[in-house]
């Protein structure tokens, strides 16, 4: 019985590796606060609470893409920052836990606490979403117009991918003036 299923696992190719080694060992992980790569795996679709889940290869080339160049198809990337951004896709997130989000995002693990720099990025993006119509009146991030804001290229998405930190920073965040 314990070759019949040795064979069969030899002929059957792998259909991923399991979610906990992924996180531990993937390079373009290893910059991101841990809470925040939970964040980008359930952003990208992954059940992290499940123990069994497994990262395919086809998740594991879009989270590159998205780490590593942010290239990757339009509406997969504004689908993929608005789900990191509202994960109940309740419709809009509080002031306080999208500039937390941004700060983190940008500061990685790279420095215990926030910095002015890291501050200055999230009041900066803030800045460029209230320009856009993407927050209310009481500064909360409305996440449908956020994805309109992304879709109509009101805003670079791409300036997010480079905050993850693998990426050179767009200049076009220092021609804004913050709040």
């Amino acid at each position: 019985m314990l070759s019949a299923a040795l064979k069969k696992s030899q002929e059957e190719p792998l259909k991923g590796i399991n979610i906990h080694y992924f996180i531990k060992n993937c390079s373009f992980l290893s910059g991101s606060l841990p809470h925040i790569n939970r964040r980008l795996l359930v952003a990208i679709g992954l059940d992290i609470e499940s123990p069994n889940v497994l990262v395919s290869w086809e998740t594991f080339l879009e989270l590159y893409c998205i780490f590593e160049a942010g290239r990757v198809e339009q509406q997969l990337l504004i689908d993929f920052w608005i789900k990191f951004f509202d994960q109940k896709r309740i419709g809009l997130v509080a002031e306080n836990d999208y500039i937390t989000l941004l700060e983190e995002l940008v500061r990685g693990n790279s420095l215990k606490e926030s910095n002015d720099t890291t501050r200055m990025f999230a009041r900066m993006f803030q800045k460029i979403m209230g320009d856009n119509g993407c927050l209310d009146e009481n500064r909360g991030l409305v996440a449908e117009n956020l994805e309109h804001a992304f879709r109509e290229q009101l805003i670079d998405i791409h300036i997010l991918c480079s905050a993850l930190g693998r990426q050179k920073l767009d200049a076009q965040m220092m021609n804004v003036n913050v709040f």
